[in-house]
């Protein structure tokens, strides 16, 4: 903390600023405190400011920012007002001045205003009290003006329900009859292969082939043929982890259901309780 000299307030906090590199805009953004406020205590226009406690408040936010220690800052404030009489004791004068002056006409225009005011409220309360009776009147007619809808010659409920069942049968043939006259749509392989996917067909292999790995969960066997080869037997245990290439064809027998997973490609098989499967080309290659 940097201590005063004998400078006076303004001058030790500019000098500081200036000495730091500071500009006003700088310390405004950091104390927060307005660039004007800034300006007049630099200038050591403490009139300028709003009272008192302001006065004091931003000397010390704004000598702490600096580095300054504020106490030999604000004895020397007090020092100033002794001598000099507080800012803001005039302008309470001023304020309490004017308003005696003004006091002394408004008396007369403040009661002409509240007589005109009872006055209208008389004038409204004597038109609602002796309107109300027309507006309940004219509501009452209002309710009371039904319009009479002829009534409709009633059909028998026989009749109703036989039209009803009629009309029933008549649109079930219609909704059959658009139906089958409507030619059956072609299946489209794409959707085809999504949808036996969804309910656990399996899936099929690439037409550039396909890679099937395989991750042993137990102790067992499988036999795998892989495209036109011989069929392979192997002994599984846990934790063996074998990959095949596959091009056209393959088929897998398991000793048992949920011995191993199995991945075509980076897609799991959902195998269920198959203990054996085969996959196969896509549709159409």
């Amino acid at each position: 903390m940097i201590e005063n000299t004998d400078q006076d307030i303004g001058t030790i906090l500019k000098s500081q600023r200036e000495k730091l590199g500071y500009s006003l805009q700088d310390a405004e953004q950091h104390t927060r405190i307005r660039l004007a406020s800034l300006e007049s205590i630099e200038n050591n226009q403490f009139s300028d400011l709003p009272g008192q406690v302001y006065v004091t408040g931003f000397i010390k936010v704004y000598a702490s920012y600096l580095g300054v220690d504020s106490a030999p800052l604000l004895k020397q404030l007090e020092e100033i007002q002794s001598t000099q009489g507080a800012p803001s004791v005039k302008s309470v004068s001023v304020v309490k001045h004017q308003t005696q002056r003004f006091g002394k006409s408004s008396p007369g225009i403040g009661w002409g205003a509240i007589a005109l005011g009872l006055f209208v409220i008389l004038i409204v309360g004597a038109l609602l009290y002796f309107l109300s009776p027309v507006f309940q009147d004219q509501d009452r007619a209002d309710k009371t003006s039904i319009q009479v809808v002829p009534e409709q010659e009633s059909v028998p409920a026989a009749e109703a329900n036989g039209d009803a069942e009629n009309k029933v049968t008549d649109a079930v043939i219609t909704e059959q009859d658009v139906a089958e006259s409507l030619p059956e749509a072609e299946p489209d392989p794409v959707n085809a292969e999504a949808e036996s996917q969804e309910h656990g067909v399996l899936p099929s292999i690439s037409r550039d082939g396909s890679s099937l790995r395989m991750l042993a969960l137990s102790e067992g066997s499988l036999i795998i043929i892989l495209d036109d080869r011989e069929p392979q037997d192997y002994n599984l245990h846990d934790g063996l982890d074998l990959t095949w290439n596959v091009k056209q064809m393959v088929k897998v027998k398991l000793a048992s259901p949920g011995l191993a997973r199995f991945w075509l490609d980076d897609q799991e098989l959902d195998l269920g309780d198959l203990e054996s499967f085969q996959l196969q080309p896509v549709i159409g290659d």
